[in-house]
């Protein structure tokens, strides 16, 4: 009969969280003084890091690694729920090859220990994974040839962030101190996202605020005072919670930077060319606030060279898990004007390409 072990016991901010290990052989109850002192010495280490550490992408890698050191397994990895709530992808991981982070999906219900222990919000251990007749496991599981794991949530103030999941290629009957020693990781890991997400909302603002005083500099004596308050506030509408379209938005700037640099006396065209694409409100906010620089500024130099022409902005989906925001301008870009919207992309999760041709393009993963 499977052995199940549960604790009870009092979280943070008073959340009550039950850990229940279930398997088909006895569990190793008794952890060794030096495995104790260990973790502990990992977390503790982990706590320090992740107080001052303001990139929230090296917090996931930190931890995924020092999981793997704490519990001595060969893989780790940090799934996120989607906007949607339907999926999980790898975020951060350990001692996967490339392919993993950033692909790798599951879905977030009771087919895989990911999405269970994402709907029963509770801790979970399965020594015989891919035995489980209930599972329908992703392939990595194969590949790799996974036999056990633990899964621990990772819980913020708006909700569940996703699961810290360990992983071996050994049968391995985990101990209670590895499912206490990853659910108060898992605890620290949530309290570094609520900061982070705080901290590059804050940046994110000064940011925009930056990008709106130019704009008033720049344009107050030029261009009509309703076009431009309408501007921006479309570029800072959006509610940085919920989902939305990137394209509405996207397509909104596009029409605001015609009509604000008055393109059609400097004899340019403005093209936009958008497919559906979803994504977290306060993606879509920085994302936006990054198209409309890279709009304005492709604008003012193509004036300032006086050629005319078309400028295009497209946004493409890339497969099934990443979309594409490409501006073409006919008299190119600044390298040195891109630095503020380099910043902006990794506040949006995504990465920047421009090798000083007439193309600067966006990837950002959905």
């Amino acid at each position: 009969m499977p052995h199940t072990e549960s604790v009870t016991r009092e979280a943070p901010k008073g959340h009550p969280w039950r850990t229940t290990i279930t398997a088909d052989q006895p569990l190793d109850a008794a952890p060794s003084p030096e495995q104790l002192l260990h973790q502990q010495s990992v977390l503790t280490d982990f706590g320090r890091r992740a107080l001052v550490e303001t990139s929230l992408d090296r917090i996931l890698s930190d931890a995924a690694r020092l999981c793997a050191e704490g519990t001595q397994v060969p893989y780790t990895k940090i799934l996120e729920l989607l906007p949607d709530g339907k999926e999980l992808v790898v975020r951060a991981g350990h001692g996967w090859q490339p392919g993993v982070v950033g692909r790798v999906r599951a879905p977030a219900d009771e087919t895989n220990p990911c999405g269970k222990v994402l709907l029963e919000e509770r801790p979970l251990v399965d020594i015989h994974v891919q035995d489980n007749p209930i599972y329908h496991l992703p392939s990595i599981y194969r590949e790799y040839g996974i036999r056990s794991t633990v899964n621990v949530l990772i819980m913020t103030d708006r909700g569940a962030f996703g699961v810290l999941e360990v992983d071996t290629d050994e049968e391995r009957a985990f101990t209670i101190a590895d499912v206490n020693f990853l659910t108060a990781f898992a605890n620290t890991l949530g309290d570094a996202v609520v900061r982070c997400r705080r901290e590059a909302t804050a940046e994110r603002q000064r940011l925009l605020l930056q990008r709106v005083r130019q704009r008033m500099r720049d344009d107050a004596a030029v261009v009509d005072a309703t076009t431009l308050a309408a501007h921006l506030d479309r570029l800072l509408a959006l509610e940085p919670d919920g989902t939305t379209a990137l394209g509405d938005h996207l397509a909104l700037i596009c029409r605001s930077i015609a009509e604000i640099e008055r393109t059609d006396a400097h004899h340019i065209t403005m093209e936009c060319d958008v497919q559906t694409v979803t994504l977290a409100a306060d993606r879509v906010l920085t994302l936006g606030a990054t198209v409309e620089a890279l709009l304005s500024a492709a604008v003012r130099r193509t004036v300032g060279v006086g050629s005319g022409g078309t400028i295009a902005m497209r946004l493409r989906r890339v497969g099934n898990q990443q979309a594409e925001v490409a501006v073409d301008s006919p008299a190119g870009f600044d390298p040195e004007g891109l630095a503020d919207i380099r910043r902006l992309v990794e506040l949006a999760r995504g990465t920047l390409k421009a090798d000083g041709g007439p193309r600067v393009s966006v990837t950002v993963t959905l």
